[in-house]
């Protein structure tokens, strides 16, 4: 950790501490004191886990960082609306998923 990030944390410690100041008990300081160093905690792994960029909170899909282009694009998924198929070719895709879901249902398979 730089000293950037220590004097950060240091500053967040004394700003927790300064806050809660007035607590009555010995017990529920040492609780706020766990839960301040738990924010603390929290916030500098959420700093260090997103790098700032242009396409950061970006709304657009090709921006975030789990979309692959070269996944999507002209994959079989994505051009199977292109395909035409014949009447015969639909009425025997028909007729399969009608035969498999009664052999489901009579519990054949």
């Amino acid at each position: 950790m730089s000293s950037d990030g220590i004097n950060r944390v240091n500053l967040l410690r004394n700003f927790y501490q300064a806050k809660e100041s007035g607590s009555s008990s010995e017990m529920v300081r040492e609780l706020q004191q766990i839960k301040n160093e738990l924010k603390i905690a929290n916030d500098e792994r959420a700093q260090d886990e997103e790098a700032l960029t242009n396409a950061t909170k970006s709304p657009y899909l090709p921006d975030q960082k789990f979309y692959k282009k070269d996944v999507v694009f002209n994959s079989l998924e994505e051009t199977k609306w292109k395909e035409v198929k014949s009447a015969e070719q639909v009425q025997k895709e028909v007729e399969d998923n009608f035969i498999e879901s009664n052999k489901r249902k009579l519990n054949i398979i």
